[in-house]
């Protein structure tokens, strides 16, 4: 969809020290009316902070449906407005400021490249945070079977979230005669549809839970068992990871998205993996010595600290702080 022109460029060093507003001529550029993604007039001189939790210029699409430029504009200009643009996560902040010259190359008109530059001196980085405490607690009084290896599923039965490349990768194990268990916790997992629905019933009996788990079972239902899994296409941070990892799971990732930013560093190679078959391999190894995955599993849990809500909470107050600092005195105007 084409956006609409952006009216005159936006001026560097304009009359009276004021920067000329972007937006569509007749409603950018009129102080009575604001483009999508700007403050209302009353808002204008106070301290704004936006946070990414996803951004609409990168989230993947369903096949054949085409991007709506006109919500990628508008979060350009809500990070115009706002005095820090924070990110859940340093993939998605580089996902986004990667993507950000090419969007605005694609103008029809006026092109402000400037913008990225912009954007990025006043961006940071704060996880969403998760109550690690509780998965932690209850790894304390649950310890998952000795064999054979329990697989957790805690993610959406969505298609970016790739549930029937992870229910083939498990049937291609039962085939093969492998001993597993598998736990399905994610939301829909109910009622996933024909296809899944079928993948899943010829799982059988290895399936030993299925279905929404209610916020008192679900850390006890991570806690019992050995192994977290995720074949994502998409994951701007990964909360359903790190609250597998803080009960004491070892993960097993796809190498991509934000996920290499989630493990220890010393256990990259073992959490993340390259495609179904790495996968495969993976859930063979780890079921070879589970207990020696959920020894593994420590190191993750202590890996999962940093992202409690404990930590991440402070750290947004501190820019928060930052954002109401008088111009000069904030910190990416202090940058070299």
């Amino acid at each position: 969809m084409a956006l609409p022109p952006l009216g005159p460029p936006l001026r560097r060093d304009p009359p009276g020290g004021r920067e000329a507003p972007l937006g569509p001529p007749g409603l950018g550029n009129d102080r009575r009316r604001l483009p999508a993604g700007a403050p209302p007039p009353a808002w204008a001189d106070l301290p704004l902070v936006l946070y990414f939790h996803e951004n609409q210029l990168t989230y993947p699409l369903p096949p054949g449906e085409p991007r709506d430029l006109h919500y990628a504009w508008a979060q350009v200009l809500s990070c115009k407005a706002a005095r820090l643009c924070v990110f859940n996560s340093p993939f998605q902040k580089e996902d986004f400021l990667r993507a950000l010259p090419g969007f605005l190359r694609s103008f029809p008109d006026h092109r402000p490249l400037h913008l990225t530059e912009e954007i990025r001196r006043k961006s940071r980085v704060v996880p969403p945070g998760a109550d690690t405490e509780r998965f932690r607690e209850a790894a304390r009084g649950i310890a998952p079977p000795e064999s054979p290896l329990r697989i957790f599923w805690n993610h959406r039965w969505e298609k970016d979230k790739g549930p029937g490349e992870f229910l083939e990768v498990l049937l291609d194990l039962a085939r093969r005669g492998v001993p597993f268990q598998v736990v399905l916790a994610g939301p829909g997992s109910e009622d996933p549809g024909p296809a899944l629905e079928e993948k899943i019933r010829a799982l059988g009996d290895r399936v030993v839970h299925r279905g929404y788990a209610s916020p008192e079972t679900y850390p006890e239902l991570a806690a019992s068992c050995h192994v977290l899994v995720s074949t994502a296409a998409h994951d701007f941070f990964g909360i359903s990871v790190v609250e597998g990892m803080a009960a004491g799971l070892l993960p097993l990732l796809p190498r991509r998205q934000n996920y290499p930013n989630l493990v220890p560093p010393e256990l990259a190679e073992r959490c993340l993996y390259d495609g179904p078959a790495g996968l495969a391999r993976a859930l063979l190894r780890e079921g070879e010595d589970p207990a020696g995955a959920r020894r593994a599993g420590r190191r993750a849990a202590e890996a999962a600290r940093a992202f409690d809500v404990k930590k991440t909470a402070p750290a947004l107050d501190d820019l928060l702080e930052e954002a109401v600092r008088p111009p000069g005195e904030r910190e990416e105007e202090r940058r070299p």
